[in-house]
């Protein structure tokens, strides 16, 4: 009886008490610098699946960028990348943006395709 009460008590305080946790950290895709001569990084927020992928095959992605200052972003992005040595490409579209820390935040989603 003692033993219950014991895993029941220490159960409880488990829950009870929050744990600090660190989130993941999202991957850097690109880096680079717009027409206007502003430096950006990508990151991913989120992909679909990608398995083994053939031509013409589509995944969803979310990407994250961050535009050093204060700027206005394009209300859409013709975007390429690779994954698993395929090249995906398509339209994503600005969805949110924000400003912190005097640079800004774009928040793009769209459908890549598999062209190679």
């Amino acid at each position: 009886m003692k033993k219950l009460i014991s895993i029941l008590s220490t159960l409880i305080l488990c829950l009870v008490f929050s744990f600090s946790v660190q989130a993941a950290e999202n991957t850097v895709i690109s880096t680079g610098y717009t027409s206007d001569n502003v430096y950006y990084t990508v990151y991913d927020i989120e992909t679909t699946e990608i398995i083994h992928r053939a031509v013409g095959d589509t995944i969803d992605v979310v990407r994250e960028f961050h535009y050093s200052g204060i700027i206005t972003p394009p209300s859409q992005k013709i975007w390429s990348e690779v994954h698993n040595s395929i090249t995906y490409t398509g339209t994503l579209k600005l969805y949110n943006f924000t400003f912190k820390n005097g640079n800004t935040i774009a928040y793009y989603k769209g459908t890549l395709t598999a062209i190679e």
